[in-house]
């Protein structure tokens, strides 16, 4: 479950930035417009536009910053193993001798729980990108 949670936040950060860069690439005029506040640069593959500081927040590289802290912790889980999983996930029930098996705790999650608790940070991550959307384009 960790492990899911740290490729969702890598995926909607890395996803996010990705998707702004290349709309304002097409989207954003090629010279400063001091009037309107298009005063940042913002270089896409060898083209200059120009954004505001709003739109300018939605392409810094805070996203690849979250998306990096995510990595650094997906990496180790990886690695390591995920340290909240089962230690004998990998080995085959019938493999394992009967006084190793045991029935699981009453107070496991059960699969419909695990799927809405995922579901419920996924939506809460698309709730945060929709906020940090619309304070970019609203009207200053």
């Amino acid at each position: 479950m960790v492990l899911t949670i740290g490729w969702l936040t890598f995926g909607v950060g890395l996803f996010t930035s990705i998707i702004f860069q290349t709309y304002f690439d097409g989207h954003r005029p090629p010279h400063p417009i001091p009037s309107e506040g298009r005063i940042y640069p913002l270089f896409v593959h060898g083209d200059i536009v120009y954004l505001t500081s709003r739109e300018h927040a939605l392409v810094d590289s805070d996203w690849l910053i979250v998306s990096g802290i995510c990595f650094l912790f997906i990496w180790p889980i990886m690695m390591e193993g995920d340290p909240f999983a089962s230690k004998f996930s990998d080995t085959p029930v019938g493999a394992l001798p009967h006084s190793m098996i045991k029935p699981n705790p009453a107070g496991w999650l059960s699969g419909l729980q695990v799927l809405l608790i995922l579901g419920g940070y996924f939506l809460a991550l698309l709730a945060l990108v929709a906020v940090l959307i619309w304070r970019a384009f609203a009207a200053p």
